[in-house]
């Protein structure tokens, strides 16, 4: 016998959404809300933070399936939408959420399924996954790809300097159990110094080989929106002043067309990727 639910799915979630506009996700929100999460939070199979963002993005899809839009809504910035990033994580891997795009851009774009959406708007139990059968495993290529992203959203002015070096920050250190942010780590790279390097990795990753893709002046300009300091960042790492290159972490070309210079991992770190291929 199929179990009954007792309470309005629907109007649970809109009540959360109308509820939560401009509350920064602060602690008077989860006592405003302590009826429907008590109610909503079973049914989900959701701690209290995880449901109030699902009910947000479920009420956000309707209209524009971006969690930026749905951190706007409580009134806080796209860049605190990382602070979040393992709570929605959750939402993901119990299929709640699903990629709006074959590449993974989870703290972007997403999209809800058509039997999710049936499923809550007949007022029918939900059948997922239990948290403990998820089984969560970080991976280097998603996290670089979202550090492509993050830099694409910095170049567009989506993000500040400041949120973008915090970025940075906060990736090395929550992943600071995998190989390469363990030896970024010991290798003391400051924060521009660890852009360019994850940036070179990925240009690798991108492009399928190590044949001098990054190119210097672009990425450095990325960054660095004052002309002097690009110009002065340009230089040093030209003239291999940097710990890039001094830890022999990146080789440069010998010339390039028009003075524009590229850059490619050096072959102790290619080696490193190589040997720690399973464990990054």
């Amino acid at each position: 016998m199929k179990t009954k639910v007792t309470f309005n799915v629907l109007e649970c979630i809109e009540t959360i959404h109308q509820i939560s506009k401009g509350s920064y996700l602060r602690e008077p929100l989860f006592e405003a809300l302590e009826h429907q999460l008590a109610l909503l939070c079973p049914y989900l199979q959701l701690n209290e933070i995880e449901t109030i963002l699902f009910a947000n993005a479920f009420v956000n899809w309707f209209e524009d399936s971006n969690f930026q839009n749905v951190f706007e809504h409580f009134g806080m910035t796209s860049f605190q939408v990382l602070k979040y990033r393992e709570s929605i994580d959750v939402l993901y891997d119990r299929n709640l959420l699903m990629n709006k795009e074959s590449r993974k851009r989870r703290i972007t774009s997403y999209e809800i399924s058509q039997s999710i959406i049936n499923i809550i708007s007949k007022n029918e139990p939900l059948k997922i996954a239990k948290k403990e059968e998820i089984v969560k495993e970080n991976n280097l290529v998603d996290l670089l790809e979202e550090f492509d992203e993050m830099s694409d959203q910095f170049d567009l002015d989506a993000i500040s300097f400041y949120d973008f070096q915090e970025y940075i920050s906060t990736l090395c250190k929550e992943n600071g159990e995998m190989a390469l942010f363990r030896e970024i780590k010991n290798y003391r790279l400051d924060s521009f110094e660890t852009y360019f390097f994850l940036d070179a990795i990925w240009d690798v990753i991108s492009a399928g080989n190590n044949d001098f893709n990054t190119g210097i002046t672009s990425t450095v300009n990325d960054y660095f929106k004052k002309r002097s300091q690009a110009l002065e960042l340009t230089k040093k790492i030209i003239n291999r002043e940097t710990k890039l290159s001094k830890l022999n972490l990146i080789e440069i070309s010998q010339s390039g067309f028009a003075n524009k210079h590229n850059a490619k991992l050096s072959k102790k770190v290619t080696d490193f990727l190589y040997e720690h291929h399973d464990s990054l």
